[in-house]
């Protein structure tokens, strides 16, 4: 009987190109499979692309009850027949999210006016490093200013740059908690909600000082673009409840 001969393992070079192309099929996977939590992206990249030069275009930035609680197409008849309200209030948002979806919305000539809807406490909210909105919204450029305002250690800046380097490592705990889910081991996240790890060790504790220091980069972008800028406080119950 011939001998069977024992298995020879894989050269290193082979282990690392297999290596590589699972985490490429990954990668792929989770941007053109995934649809990832928070509208804010879909809806800045929706509302540039609806642009019209013979339109008034308004932009409504704001928190989940700017999304809720406005007849936004009421606004727009108050605006004329040529009146167009693009509504990006979101839930999950804050000014850090706000000033990165502006940056690509102010092609000269298209926008005509940028409307901030907010409530106690939403414009000096600390932006939060691990929500979806700011690593999607961000360019290479932004990466810099957003870690040196969200990270007090260079493990979290590090973080920062890795997540937005990689979509799928970025949803890694939402893709694991899923595959938890299907399994039946654990309950569905439920909508809005970060799974646990979503969060870096070393985020700034001085929140309300990003948030000012993006709310200040907003006003100053918009009004440099010549757009006009409004503030609008919604109405609040006693007790900063909605109204």
């Amino acid at each position: 009987m011939t001998p069977i001969a024992p298995p020879r393992a894989l050269p290193l070079g082979w282990v690392l190109l297999i290596g590589l192309a699972v985490l490429g099929g990954l990668e792929l996977f989770a941007r053109h499979g995934y649809h990832a939590p928070g509208e804010l992206p879909r809806r800045a990249a929706a509302a540039r692309a609806s642009f019209r030069d013979d339109a008034i275009d308004v932009v409504l930035y704001g928190s989940c009850l700017g999304e809720q609680a406005l007849d936004h197409r009421l606004i727009g008849e108050r605006l004329g027949a040529r009146g167009v309200v693009h509504s990006l209030a979101a839930a999950a948002t804050d000014t850090m999210d706000w000033f990165l979806a502006q940056q690509d919305l102010l092609v000269p000539g298209n926008l005509d006016a940028t409307v901030v809807l907010y409530m106690t406490g939403d414009l000096v909210r600390g932006p939060s490093l691990w929500r979806s909105q700011a690593l999607d919204l961000a360019r290479w450029s932004n990466i810099r200013e957003l870690a040196s305002w969200s990270c007090s250690t260079g493990d979290c800046v590090a973080e920062f740059y890795l997540r937005r380097a990689s979509f799928f490592y970025r949803y890694r705990a939402y893709f694991g908690n899923f595959v938890w889910w299907q399994a039946g081991a654990r309950a569905p996240q439920k909508a809005g909600t970060p799974p646990e790890g979503m969060r870096p060790d070393g985020v700034r504790a001085d929140g309300e000082a990003a948030a000012l220091h993006f709310l200040e980069r907003l006003v100053r972008m918009t009004v440099a673009a010549e757009v006009p800028i409004i503030f609008i406080r919604m109405p609040e119950k006693a007790g900063g409840h909605h109204q």
